[in-house]
């Protein structure tokens, strides 16, 4: 069967969050934002589910 919605949550946490890292100049602001937004989101996402 499928997996629970906290099993992808803990997968998102453990390895997405704060996991881009870029090294070139041109890339590190695009980088740094979407990190921003990936972690806004997540906690967006877990604040309507709890």
């Amino acid at each position: 069967m499928g997996q629970s919605l906290e099993e992808p949550l803990s997968f998102m946490q453990e390895k997405v969050l704060g996991a881009n890292k870029c090294y070139l100049p041109d890339t590190i602001k695009m980088c740094n934002e979407m990190n921003e937004y990936t972690e806004y989101f997540y906690k967006e996402l877990v604040a309507g589910i709890r």
